[in-house]
């Protein structure tokens, strides 16, 4: 090797230590930020609720106050990334979702996928330590909580799969989480009952694995539910309807609309009297299966679930009834995937308020812009 050779060589490596430690030094200022966002948010209740375990299923249950609603806060597509590149708009996700329970002051959250954002777009692709940062962000809310997973939270290039991932949480972390179901596909498949004091059950809440894509020939297409979490759903309704003597009320989650959002929307447009509109827009095409095999089938003839709540299509935030049951968009978070700057009419939350008797209302909870300004010091 020549001496002008290895000269090149020497620059080269002393340039790319440089940017490594360059780019080191990024990450843990980016960091630091984020942490600093999260060690300034402060508690939505200095008292957590109680939660304790349904000893025949081992599902979780939670318990209504005898003199007001349950309230339940859906969040979605927080795209939470935890680089040194998206400090800046994971500050805004963070401070959002603190404003948005601060102001509902739910009895439980539900995230309905894509708590984080690991990916070459944000410059990382460890999604254990994006979701690490969303761990001790609920920790702080002190609000119990759960969630689905979304298409982002295990991408492409991500170091962590379901598996590493799902078993990351801890209980000290508050959120009402399970392990696979063996024979069910999907992780995060649940039940959830939430019980009147009297000891009824008042509604399950059913939280469904929606997968994220399957490869058809070259064409890459959005995943359905299985066969086989129907028919697991089919049985826990069944056998908790059984046991309360009852068809019992229930309500659905998961992040990746089901195709029925797509025809209902579309049947809804042409004037079909079987769909009936709430509030919310259609702002983009509706991301979801070519079909939802056995699910809406299975819906409609057990008769049980009464609403479907996901996450998803960002610039969506319809909600409407089809052939009895309602359809909801939850509004989303997400400073990442699209503009911080541009459609923020579509931010914020939803809200589910459980009376005693099953029923059921549902709020869009708009986020202001001005609240989210970084100025403004964290609740």
């Amino acid at each position: 090797m020549t001496l002008k050779k290895a000269g090149l060589l020497t620059i080269l490596a002393s340039g790319a230590t440089s940017c490594l430690i360059y780019l080191g030094s990024k990450v843990r200022h980016g960091k630091r930020h984020l942490l600093r966002s999260l060690k300034a948010l402060r508690p939505v209740s200095d008292q957590v609720r109680q939660v304790r375990r349904d000893t025949e299923t081992g599902d979780y249950v939670l318990t209504l106050a005898k003199d007001r609603d349950f309230r339940i806060l859906q969040l979605t597509d927080l795209h939470i990334a935890g680089s040194w590149f998206t400090h800046l708009a994971d500050r805004r996700a963070v401070q959002a979702v603190s404003r948005l329970a601060h102001q509902t002051k739910p009895d439980f959250i539900i995230i309905t996928g894509d708590l984080t954002y690991a990916t070459l777009q944000s410059l990382n692709t460890n999604n254990l330590g994006a979701m690490r940062a969303v761990r001790r962000m609920m920790r702080k809310l002190h609000i119990p909580w759960a969630f689905t997973y979304g298409n982002h939270d295990v991408d492409t290039l991500t170091t962590a799969g379901y598996r590493k991932l799902d078993s990351s949480f801890r209980r000290t972390d508050g959120v009402l989480h399970r392990p696979p179901i063996p024979g069910v596909s999907g992780f995060g498949n649940q039940v959830i009952q939430v019980r009147n004091a009297d000891g009824s059950l008042n509604t399950a809440l059913v939280l469904m694995d929606s997968h994220s894509y399957i490869w058809n020939g070259l064409n890459r297409e959005y995943d359905k539910i299985r066969d086989s979490q129907v028919d697991w759903y089919e049985k826990k309704i069944r056998d908790l309807s059984s046991r309360e003597g009852r068809t019992i009320p229930s309500l659905m989650f998961l992040h990746i609309p089901p195709a029925i959002y797509r025809e209902g929307w579309d049947r809804y447009m042409s004037g079909d009297p079987g769909v009936s509109h709430h509030f919310g827009k259609r702002r983009e095409s509706i991301c979801c299966p070519e079909h939802d095999g056995k699910l809406w089938e299975s819906i409609q003839s057990l008769g049980s679930t009464r609403g479907i709540f996901c996450g998803h299509d960002h610039l969506n935030d319809f909600s409407i009834t089809c052939d009895g049951v309602r359809l909801t968009y939850g509004r989303s978070i997400d400073y990442l995937a699209y503009s911080p700057h541009h459609h923020s009419e579509y931010r914020g939350g939803t809200l589910i308020s459980l009376k005693s008797d099953g029923s059921f209302s549902v709020f869009p909870v708009p986020l202001p812009r001005r609240s989210v300004g970084l100025g403004e010091r964290f609740r």
